[in-house]
């Protein structure tokens, strides 16, 4: 028993020896802010509910199918079977063609937990977006509303004399919109630019999501 210890020594240092050790640990971490985030979740949360929106119309047509297909009509609350017959094959006619309509929208998403990641990974870089490609007239969406300005030149919105200016750094813009009612008496919106200059997406200092495509 005096000599297990060595034995047990000399046998792990040849195990050291002789074994070849395998890693695969690499990992690829992406570091963004809670703004990027909610921009992407909310762009995609539509898509992902309208992938699973086919669910509920397909299992009410199946209980239909069911229901015509096993049950007995009888009169009743003063309509006669044939009435409630018919009301179960229109019923059944109205949610087929629901769950058709649910079936083709859940066809078309796109979104994919893929496409989320791929998203909040930072975007290869490319050429800075041309000042003279944001100038133009701009179709601005946020809070469910929309707004059409005219990003001048000058660095105005609107109008010379307006107090509302645009800048940009990269393909980073900026809008800033004096209101009394805002934080700090203005609403500054920060946004991505498309690599095409048609569209931009971000935020403004309270999260909410600001978006714009470009009408000439």
């Amino acid at each position: 028993m005096a000599d297990a210890a060595p034995f047990v020594e000399t046998i792990g240092e040849q195990v050291a020896v002789s074994s070849t050790t395998h890693l695969n640990v690499a990992q690829a971490f992406i570091v963004t802010t809670e703004d990027k985030v909610r921009l992407c979740l909310h762009t995609h949360t539509e898509g992902l509910a309208a992938r699973a929106g086919w669910i509920a119309p397909v299992s009410l047509l199946i209980t239909i199918i069911l229901t015509l297909v096993t049950s007995d009509f009888h009169d009743s609350f003063g309509f006669p079977k044939e009435t409630w017959r018919a009301v179960f094959l229109l019923a059944c006619a109205l949610v087929g063609i629901w769950s058709v309509a649910a079936g083709w929208k859940a066809s078309r998403v796109t979104t994919s937990i893929d496409r989320i990641v791929a998203e909040l990974r930072p975007p290869a870089v490319g050429p800075p977006v041309s000042p003279q490609g944001i100038v133009g007239r701009w179709q601005h969406f946020f809070d469910d509303k929309s707004a059409i300005n005219t990003l001048l030149a000058s660095g105005k919105i609107n109008d010379e004399n307006s107090r509302a200016v645009w800048s940009l750094k990269g393909t980073r813009l900026t809008l800033i919109h004096p209101d009394p009612r805002s934080p700090q008496g203005a609403w500054v919106d920060m946004c991505e630019v498309s690599a095409d200059g048609r569209s931009y997406a971000g935020v403004n200092q309270l999260g909410t999501i600001i978006r714009g495509k470009k009408l000439a």
